[in-house]
């Protein structure tokens, strides 16, 4: 027992010098946990020494009656070290709680200023947004499908984010899962592209997606579940002009665009997407039309683009577009 309370004692002096070393909420935990430990190992040296004298008054034999002497003649030592100890540890605790005191609490008390808001903190950096809110709505869903020319199934999936925030959105790649009428599960898919990547207040993207659709001859009736990953845009929203838009169509790649991109922004940019959105002529979203530029864009350039969908609904036909909205941004504008 007087071995285990003197290990406590060193081990917490040990902790006590090591706390003062620390900052913040890990040097108080430090500091409580090692004045724990001194205290312990007081308790145990001074309950040794009570557990001595109790059996030392039991034993009428000359020998323990001296040790008996000793011990008590050591008490003066024993004590005089518990309280210098117990002292210093009290020392060192007022002198703790006045230094977080007047370095955390006084500062705070005296600070005019809000703590944190997400401008001062500068987590917005690029649309200084009024609140922290993520806030959209699917707007538009559905998903077709179709057979092509040699048999293979597909399905055209498209849903709307709408921004109904008062913040610039910025989008990760999406997901869905598509249920048969039935509601049994019928594919899934992750990783699906949206255009564009942000979305300022009012603004919306589209997640779409053309793929071969598993398990079936058929075209079927399907329901889509989209699955959105959407935050606060903290990264500038980087716009270039898109003009002279012009669409073809031929048998075998169907509907496709041409146009020019130009870089009226301060500074050269590089992997371009150009985004097509499509629309009928109940004004929902068919399909996007899309390519990214793997060139350089130097400041006041403008260049050509072509874009084409690798397949497409058949009724998505030139016929069938009633208007369009086109994007165009680095492709490389990534938020981390």
């Amino acid at each position: 027992m007087k071995a285990i309370g003197i290990l406590l004692t060193i081990l917490g002096a040990i902790g006590l010098a090591l706390s003062a070393m620390m900052f913040g909420d890990i040097g108080i935990a430090a500091g409580i946990g090692s004045i724990t430990a001194i205290l312990s190992g007081i308790g145990f040296l001074l309950l040794n020494r009570k557990l001595l004298i109790v059996a030392q008054s039991h034993n009428q034999d000359e020998k323990l009656t001296q040790r008996k002497s000793e011990i008590i003649e050591e008490k003066p030592k024993y004590s005089k070290v518990a309280t210098i100890i117990a002292v210093s540890a009290i020392i060192f605790v007022v002198l703790l709680f006045i230094v977080v005191i007047f370095v955390f609490i006084v500062p705070l008390v005296k600070d005019d200023k809000p703590i944190a808001t997400s401008q001062n903190q500068g987590q917005i950096t690029g649309n200084q947004a009024n609140n922290n809110e993520v806030e959209y709505e699917i707007a538009y869903q559905n998903a077709t499908t179709y057979v092509d020319s040699i048999g293979t199934v597909w399905v055209s999936a498209i849903f709307e984010v709408k921004n109904i925030g008062a913040t610039a959105l910025y989008l990760e790649p999406g997901a869905y899962d598509l249920e048969d009428l039935d509601g049994k599960l019928v594919s899934s898919s992750t990783l699906v592209s949206v255009y564009p990547t942000m979305i300022e207040p009012g603004e919306s993207a589209f997640y779409y997606e053309n793929t071969t659709l598993a398990d079936t001859n058929s075209a079927i009736d399907v329901v889509i579940l989209p699955r959105v990953d959407a935050k606060l845009a903290t990264i500038n929203n980087v716009r270039l002009e898109v003009s002279d838009i012009e669409f073809t169509e031929d048998d075998i790649w169907g509907i496709g665009v041409r146009g020019r991109v130009e870089n009226a922004t301060d500074e050269e940019q590089s992997s371009v997407t150009i985004a097509i959105l499509l629309y009928d002529f109940n004004d929902n979203p068919v399909g996007v039309l899309s390519t990214t530029l793997m060139e350089n864009i130097s400041q006041g350039d403008r260049i050509g683009f072509e874009a084409s969908a690798l397949s497409s609904p058949p009724d998505m036909t030139f016929d069938n577009i009633a208007r369009y909205v086109s994007f165009a941004y680095p492709w490389l504008q990534w938020q981390w």
